[in-house]
């Protein structure tokens, strides 16, 4: 993790650098700010790095610099997270507009503003993206919609709710067998064979029982066969790990909030 972070500081530093020079007299350049990245993706031959308003990326080999922004293919501006799928090769970024654009392979971006399209009210918030067996798992403050990354189109919304209206959603992640949920109203999870993921009823939500309050989690993840999750409560967070059966409390600092689990 600390290389990623210096790959990214470097190429911030050596970005800036290079757009402060100056260009012959007559000439055009489009100018954004790169200062702040807001994730980094070692994905092999390459690294990609999300800044507020573009994206990145470094040739290992090369050291060749390539520049996504607005005027060279993204969809919007204000970069709100990102994430990174090996298996398809494909780099997700949503908008704080709730737009989202998908670039494959490096080379070729394509959006779907449908989750921007239909929430003309007020944006909707995208909150995390995941990635199981060639899906996008984006969750947001509506709840979770599915996106088929070879079919480049939203197959499914999950509503899930405990009374079947819209619930915040943080986070997902898919241990094979289940497809788990950070909530507003705790940790859910569902069967990743169910019939009808769009039902909320298929959606259990953990409890005391299970060893696990039904407060506001804000992140999970899978890791080792282990499934772990963030709950917070009066601005601390407890990190839970749970081992297919019920759920530890594994860690608690409360000088420590969690601002991700990867």
């Amino acid at each position: 993790m600390s290389k990623l972070l210096f790959v990214a500081g470097f190429f911030l530093g050596f970005l800036q650098f290079s757009f402060s020079q100056e260009r012959a007299l007559g000439t055009w350049k489009t100018f954004m700010p790169y200062g702040n990245s807001l994730g980094v993706f070692d994905v092999g031959e390459k690294v990609y790095s999300l800044a507020s308003k573009t994206v990145f990326s470094y040739e290992k080999n090369s050291g060749t610099v390539q520049i996504y922004d607005k005027a060279s293919g993204l969809s919007d501006v204000g970069i709100k997270t990102g994430n990174y799928d090996p298996a398809t090769k494909v780099l997700v970024v949503a908008y704080n507009n709730s737009n989202l654009d998908f670039i494959y392979n490096g080379t070729d971006i394509y959006n779907i503003p449908d989750i921007k399209n239909k929430n003309t009210v007020s944006a909707v918030s995208i909150n995390g993206i995941s990635f199981y067996n060639g899906n996008a798992y984006i969750s947001s403050d509506i709840g979770i919609s599915v996106v088929d990354l070879s079919r480049k189109e939203i197959n499914n919304t999950y509503i899930i709710g405990s009374t079947g209206g819209q619930v915040k959603v943080y986070s997902t992640t898919v241990d094979g067998n289940f497809i788990y949920a950070a909530t507003d109203e705790g940790v859910k999870r569902a069967s990743t064979t169910s019939a009808n993921l769009q039902d909320f009823n298929n959606w259990i939500l953990f409890d005391s029982a299970q060893g696990l309050p039904k407060k506001k989690a804000s992140f999970i993840s899978a890791f080792s066969n282990k499934i772990y999750a963030v709950i917070g409560s009066n601005n601390t967070d407890t990190l839970f790990e749970f081992n297919g059966t019920s759920w530890t409390k594994i860690y608690f600092d409360p000088a420590h909030t969690f601002t991700s689990l990867n």
